[in-house]
């Protein structure tokens, strides 16, 4: 097993830094989820580039624009930050929010709803279609979280936090098919968060209460950890250069830890270190009227 650092890129003391994603021009996004903050990553600082007054829990690349996944609604921006258009996911006055999403091959995209108290079984996991029509995937979720395209581009993983478990969950013809139990993370490394998936197959996973990545093999082996100097590890995504970037929160840590240096921030493994490339970005293709 090899075991690596991690270290400080951006001191940012985000509350709850999430959803690292590269897009398709090389930037590099991620969010502050409860004070609606997405930012830009540029060199070793975090330009906030849009602000909401709801929570917004990541980016996804769109061709025609991005995809910011509000609190139970995505926004679908052109490039310059406009709002083209408006898709609720779920009744307006739910206590739903959206936590991690992807993009499929096909263009449509996948998106956990999660009951913002973390009310057990009230979270599930939704595909938008291309034409913006909405059916879920996987109902009865607690905490949906990491969710991301293998390789074979066949399949996602995907984790229901609170389970420990990875799930594969088969891309078919008609649609997504049943999950299929992958991988189980023994409670000694922590709470699976958000995860990313690189082109050898293997599955980085960011450990909340952790304190770390670990790296699941297509052997189902976990052969890398990558050791963060905060506990609550809550996404990690390659970049452009394929170095791993990792996002953390302040959340739910002591108030004496939370000044701490990197709490909050974004650290990096930088690629000639951990040896393994990502899987480059997708892009959206859903189309509103």
């Amino acid at each position: 097993m090899k075991m690596l650092e991690a270290s400080v890129l951006i001191d940012l003391q985000a509350e709850l830094g999430e959803g690292g994603q590269l897009f398709p021009d090389g930037s590099f996004r991620f969010v502050d989820i409860p004070n609606g903050k997405v930012f830009r990553q540029q060199g070793n600082q975090a330009i906030e580039e849009l602000s909401f007054d709801h929570e917004v829990s990541k980016c996804l690349p769109w061709d025609k624009g991005l995809i910011v996944l509000g609190r139970n609604f995505l926004h679908l921006l052109d490039e310059t930050g406009k709002e083209l258009f408006r898709k609720q996911l779920s009744e307006t006055d739910s206590n739903l929010r959206c936590s991690d999403g992807c993009v499929l091959p096909d263009g449509s995209i996948l998106v956990g709803l999660v009951d913002r108290d973390l009310a057990p079984g009230a979270g599930s996991l939704i595909q938008v279609s291309n034409e913006l029509t909405v059916s879920e995937v996987i109902t009865s979720a607690t905490i949906p979280n990491g969710v991301g395209v293998m390789p074979d581009r066949k399949s996602v993983v995907w984790v229901d936090s609170p389970s420990q478990k990875l799930m594969l969950i088969p891309i078919e013809s008609s649609g997504m098919g049943k999950p299929i139990s992958y991988f189980e993370i023994d409670k000694e490394w922590g709470v699976p968060d958000g995860l990313c998936v690189d082109s050898e197959g293997g599955i980085w996973v960011a450990m909340w209460s952790g304190g770390k990545v670990i790296r699941i093999s297509p052997e189902k082996e976990i052969d890398l950890v990558v050791e963060v100097g905060c506990q609550n590890v809550t996404s990690c995504a390659f970049d452009l250069s394929d170095n791993l970037v990792i996002t953390t929160a302040t959340a739910a840590l002591p108030e004496r830890e939370r000044a701490s240096l990197g709490a909050g921030g974004i650290w990096i493994v930088e690629q000639h270190r951990h040896g393994f490339a990502g899987l480059g970005t997708a892009v959206a293709k859903v189309r509103h009227n």
